[in-house]
């Protein structure tokens, strides 16, 4: 499935010892997803036994929405996202109403 191969890409290339950063563009929206690559960069790190382990998880907001809010940012995703029309990886602007998918992702995302 996706979800594991994602997972193991990201412990084998934590693996690789002259690897020092990890950087991963990926929406993580529920805690789970982020338990999950911390569980691979972990695990990735410790096989070549390196220390410890630093995850740093940016949670990009737009600099007009309040505290709790999403829409400046969520109109700019949508924008992105229509901009890069059949090149973006997981969704099909011309197939799915782009706004509502992102709309959706933010209401549901857990701190």
């Amino acid at each position: 499935n996706a979800k594991e191969l994602f997972l193991k890409a990201i412990s084998a290339a934590a693996a690789k010892p002259q690897v020092r950063y990890i950087f991963i563009d990926k929406i993580h929206i529920l805690k789970q997803h982020r338990d999950d690559v911390l569980a691979a960069v972990t695990q990735g790190f410790s096989a070549r036994g390196a220390g410890r382990v630093a995850l740093v998880l940016l949670n990009l907001c737009h600099p007009e929405d309040e505290e709790g809010d999403y829409h400046e940012a969520a109109e700019w995703c949508t924008q992105r996202i229509q901009s890069r029309g059949l090149g973006h990886l997981s969704l099909l602007p011309q197939a799915v109403d782009a706004h509502s998918v992102v709309c959706a992702a933010a209401e549901d995302a857990e701190v």
